[in-house]
């Protein structure tokens, strides 16, 4: 199926991902989605996965992706113990202990241990992109991952339970950085201060509120939130 065939346009110009319901605001972030989300496997490629209709050109690829089969996590963090199925993926996290941030914002100076992450950034806090729109109440997000928390207010479901306490959670993360809580682990390290954290929303209300760092400002009166819902809320305020 071709990407004009996965997409549904609607008077305001939105997009909407035949195969999800997903709605985005422009056609980059549709494109973005199909990519990541559904991408084309009818045309197949040299190396093909038995257990399921992916395919490839690369052999290391293929490798890479036999372990979303066989749920193999070998790279395990020597600080934390959280294991990972990549090894880049584990490089990646150790930044989080070792407070190393080698990405920074061209325009603000702010410091990111993730290329994915300056880049969300750069969109959000300065192009002002909110590409993701919820399809039932029109709210919109920068981050998709916000949209998908946001969701589970209209839905309701917490499908992910603790075993030690009953309490329930909409999002697998949620449920791990709950679980924390049981065994005090504080992993999380404070770049500016001492202050060591079990979570890293805890850490990075830290920053906010102590080192008033806010991501996200207001175009009008410059006031700083720690989200993009917060910040639009705030907005509507002045109108």
């Amino acid at each position: 199926m071709s990407d004009k065939e996965n997409q549904q346009d609607d008077e305001l110009g939105f997009q909407t991902c035949r195969k999800c319901g997903m709605v985005f605001a422009n056609i980059e972030a549709f494109n973005r989605h199909l990519k990541c989300k559904h991408p084309d496997r009818s045309v197949k490629k040299r190396h093909q996965c038995k257990l399921c209709d992916y395919s490839t050109d690369e052999v290391g690829d293929l490798r890479d992706h036999m372990i979303s089969h066989t749920g193999e996590k070998r790279f395990v963090c020597e600080t934390c113990k959280k294991a990972f199925s990549r090894k880049g993926t584990l490089i990646i996290h150790e930044r989080i202990h070792t407070g190393e941030k080698m990405y920074i914002c061209d325009e603000c100076g702010m410091k990111f241990s993730q290329s994915g992450s300056h880049k969300r950034h750069v969109r959000v806090v300065h192009e002002k992109r909110f590409d993701y729109v919820c399809p039932v109440c029109g709210i919109m997000f920068g981050i998709e991952a916000h949209l998908d928390r946001h969701m589970a207010s209209h839905t309701g479901a917490r499908d992910f339970q603790c075993e030690e306490c009953g309490k329930r959670f909409s999002r697998a993360e949620n449920l791990q950085k709950h679980k924390r809580t049981h065994n005090d682990e504080q992993t999380y390290k404070c770049d500016q201060c001492p202050s060591v954290y079990s979570q890293l929303s805890h850490l990075r209300v830290h920053i906010n509120m102590k080192h008033h760092n806010f991501p996200y400002r207001c175009s009008v009166c410059e006031k700083g939130f720690t989200s993009t819902t917060e910040l639009q809320k705030h907005v509507e305020t002045h109108h």
